[in-house]
């Protein structure tokens, strides 16, 4: 049995105890040891829901960021290194996101920027290869987390969209930048 299952399987007798909050950041951290971002991700959100000014916050922020980094979602993982550095400036997690070259500027966001924030979209089809297509593009021309959503209607349109950011203002400027390279149009989206 590996750690993250070992840790899984011990759920029941540490959930609502007061070793929570490390029950975990452990699973988490054998979730990253076992290349499963997502499944750390996840147990990060439990801890920053729950404690969010808890022992383990800055830690559990900063693999939440090292997480999402792995996924390729970098500005999702940026915001968060930022985050660390706003709420927890004299914690070790904030040094090392300075050290990743990450700047606190502005007002600290209070949420995580995962689900928040804005997007562009620059293409919405019928059909999800021509999505996959734009999308691959777009990651070869160096725009980061961009996705395909595929939408909920009865016949689905698969959504292009790139980007990650809190104001409107840095996704125009994506956006922008998209239209004088590529000639693209582009609207602006919540995320």
């Amino acid at each position: 049995m590996g750690a993250l299952q070992f840790f899984k399987s011990a759920k029941g007798d540490l959930e609502g105890s007061s070793e929570e909050e490390p029950y975990y950041f452990a699973v988490a951290e054998a979730a990253l040891r076992a290349s499963r971002p997502r499944e750390a991700v996840e147990a990060l959100k439990v801890i920053l829901a729950r404690y969010p000014r808890g022992d383990y916050a800055p830690q559990a922020l900063y693999a939440m960021g090292i997480s999402l980094e792995s996924m390729g979602r970098a500005a999702d993982a940026a915001a968060v290194f930022r985050q660390v550095a706003q709420r927890f400036p004299d914690s070790y997690e904030a040094t090392r996101a300075r050290d990743r070259g990450i700047r606190s500027v502005g007002t600290p966001m209070l949420g995580l920027p995962i689900g928040g924030g804005y997007s562009i979209q620059v293409g919405a089809f019928a059909r999800r290869e021509l999505a996959e297509a734009l999308a691959k593009d777009l990651r070869l021309a160096g725009v980061g987390d961009v996705a395909v959503q595929e939408g909920r209607e009865a016949t689905p349109i698969y959504r292009v969209r790139a980007g990650a950011y809190a104001t409107r203002d840095e996704a125009r400027a994506l956006g922008e930048r998209l239209r004088r390279e590529r000639g693209f149009s582009y609207n602006i989206v919540p995320r």
